[in-house]
Order: structure tokens, then C-alpha cells, then sequence
């Protein structure tokens, strides 16, 4: 029995389209991603056609609404991963990828490569990617919707009528190089779930590693908290000793005024008593302006003393 074709598909907008280089060109590690002993192949990404950025700037800069389409991502499928794997196993959870694919691997590349180029036109793909590196082989062709200068997804993705067409075609290319069966009127596909693995057993082991990371995490943040306690409980000591050196250095500048106003003559101490007054006269809300906190401060200090000798401030 021939292997099922499919070829799920997603409408990207402007914030959408530029984020697609990413997973499709492998710039970064993906949830999807298998371990590479589960891989097809060992590069596990494999560039058919270059990503071309400016192909994606020219549909942007044919956009007459923020919300217009200006790629479509499609994914070529063929077959499920029970005909791409054999079953799981303990050492292989995900299941090995059958032997001698390569012939059916360069098929799927070039029909999906030509029918893309056949469907949309050379110049409006922005890049086409085979992925190997999943629980199934399957190519991403991101193309950009432009007909007559002007952006019409309308032409290709227009009800399910017009969609099921595109499919038909797609897979009337694909199915020359890789024979395949396609059902009209069926669902095309779902699109692409990253966080889903080879099989039951893979998902399980995936979900393992994730808790397993959740707890070295938690364990670090834990040794974090505790080194903080340990440098706070340090502190403690040197911050009692300042306090304790302020309070005395306090009580020195007290003696040292009484002193000095011991030895002041008596014009002196007239002329300290009137500007006691009037720096007792400041209002309190004249004082919260000052920008000087130490200022403040001694204002502060005369006032209270004038007030303990009896003077209206």
C-alpha cells in the first residue's frame, strides 16, 4: 500500500515570516528535534533552495494592509512514521529510521522543489528545507503569494475548494518522483506540532529530560538562595561595627561643639544664638526641599535643641 501524501500549510503575516528562518534553517535548536541517534540522516537539516530574505522584503513592500499575507509556509509529507521508522526499543525509544532511504529522501527533494518552482514561480521562494532531524522526513517551502506585482494569496489558499486543488497539484508533481496516494476532499494535514516526538516512548523520554532539567534547575536556584544567605549572615558583623563607629563618631562632634562653644566669646555666642533662631524659624516644608540630605539633618538638630530650650520655632 503507497504512503499517504499531505501538505500542511500556514498564511504568515509580516511578524510572522521572518521568524520561520529560524526553525526552518536550523539557526537554533527546536523543541521537534529527535536525538541525533534518531536522525535520518546526520546533518539533519539539508538546504535545498537558500533562504532570500529580499524576497521576503519585496512582498512586504507590496503590503496595502498590516495584516496581509505575505508568505505561506507549506510542508511536504509522505507517509506516516511507522513506514519512515522501525518500532521502538529500549535503547531507541523514538525508533530507527529504516535503512536505504536515501533514493526515497532525493524524491521527495525534487518533487517538492519542482512543483514549487512550477506552482509560484522561481522568484518568489524564499527558501525550501528538508528536515531529517524529526520523527518524520517531511521538506519546508516558505513562497511568497505574488501574482502581477501585487500580493494574492486569495489565488492559491481561497476555500477549500481552491486549497484541495493546490494539494492536488502538489502532490500530482511529487507523486512522478515518489509514489504516493492522495485523497480528494481530505484533510490536508495538521499543521507542524513541534512539541510532539516519535512515538509514545519518544514523547515519554522527552518529558523525562524536561522534568529532569526542571529539577537541575531548581536545585541551582536553591545553592543560589543559600550563598546569598551565607554572604548576608556575613555582613551582619561589619554592619554593626559601622553603626557602632557612627554613634561614636556622633558623640565625638557633640563634645567637640560643646568645646567650642566653652571658648566662644561672648559677641560670638550672641551672634550663634540669632542664627539658631532663625534657622529655627525654617518652615518643615521649605526644609524637604533641600537637596541636601546632611543638611537637612542639622537643620533639623538646632530646631529640636532650640525647642528643648524653649524657643518657639
Amino acid at each position: 500500500m503507497l504512503p499517504k501524501f499531505n501538505l500542511p500549510f500556514a498564511k504568515m503575516k509580516a511578524t510572522d515570516a521572518g521568524r520561520a528562518a529560524g526553525h526552518n534553517c536550523r539557526l537554533h535548536p527546536t523543541e521537534s528535534q529527535l536525538p541525533k541517534s534518531a536522525w535520518f540522516t546526520p546533518q539533519g537539516n539539508h538546504e535545498v533552495m537558500a533562504w532570500r530574505p529580499e524576497v521576503l522584503e519585496y512582498a512586504k513592500g507590496l503590503m496595502k494592509r498590516k495584516d496581509a499575507v505575505v508568505a505561506i509556509s507549506f510542508s511536504v509529507q509522505v507517509g506516516k512514521q511507522q513506514e519512515w521508522r522501525e518500532k521502538p526499543t529500549e535503547d531507541c525509544p523514538e525508533g530507527r529510521p529504516r535503512p536505504n532511504q536515501n533514493k526515497a529522501l532525493n524524491a521527495l527533494i525534487r518533487g517538492a522543489k519542482e512543483w514549487a518552482i512550477k506552482e509560484f514561480g522561481e522568484e518568489n521562494i524564499v527558501g525550501i528545507n528538508l528536515h531529517t532531524d524529526e520523527s518524520t522526513p517531511h521538506i519546508h517551502v516558505v513562497v511568497t503569494p505574488v501574482r502581477d506585482g501585487k500580493l494574492q494569496a486569495k489565488a492559491w489558499l481561497d476555500g477549500s475548494q481552491t486549497c484541495a486543488q493546490l494539494r492536488r497539484r502538489a502532490w500530482e508533481v511529487v507523486n512522478t518522483y515518489l509514489p504516493c496516494t492522495y485523497t480528494p476532499g481530505a484533510a490536508g494535514g495538521a499543521p507542524h506540532d513541534a512539541g510532539l516526538a516519535a512515538g509514545k516512548a519518544g514523547q515519554l523520554a522527552k518529558r523525562k529530560a524536561e522534568l529532569d532539567a526542571r529539577e537541575r534547575a531548581l536545585a541551582e536556584r536553591e545553592a543560589n538562595v543559600e550563598a546569598r544567605d551565607d554572604a548576608l549572615w556575613e555582613r551582619e558583623p561589619a554592619v554593626w561595627q559601622r553603626e557602632r563607629a557612627v554613634e561614636a563618631r556622633e558623640k565625638a562632634l557633640e563634645a567637640m561643639a560643646e568645646e567650642v562653644a566653652a571658648s566662644t566669646p561672648a559677641a560670638l555666642k550672641e551672634q550663634n544664638k540669632r542664627l539658631r533662631a532663625i534657622v529655627a524659624a525654617i518652615p518643615e516644608a521649605v526644609i524637604r526641599e533641600l537637596p541636601n540630605k546632611e543638611l537637612r539633618q542639622a537643620i533639623r538638630r538646632v530646631q529640636e535643641a532650640q525647642q528643648d530650650n524653649g524657643l518657639s520655632c
